[in-house]
């Protein structure tokens, strides 16, 4: 499944909602279903996913949680003299 969401995350949520039914009833019948999302710059879209999980978790709660993004530490910029 592939969803383009908007960049106001709280927006999408009657979107994801049919989706979350679908996807969560995939999983009930032993499927592995492959969930895309996506904001138009994607900078959000790991923030979108963590809440579509989220509330897939809620109507499965066996669910796992998803694993942490493993994130590069901020480098110190130099200055320049």
């Amino acid at each position: 499944m592939r969803f383009i969401g908007h960049p106001e995350l709280e927006a999408n949520d009657p979107f994801l909602e049919p989706w979350i039914d679908k996807v969560a009833g995939w999983i009930e019948e032993g499927r592995t279903p492959y969930v895309f999302l996506h904001t138009s710059d994607n900078r959000l879209a790991a923030e979108l996913a963590r809440r579509f999980h989220a509330r897939l978790m809620q109507r499965l709660p066996g669910l796992p949680a998803l694993p942490e993004l493993y994130r590069e530490p901020a480098a110190e910029q130099l200055g320049l003299l």
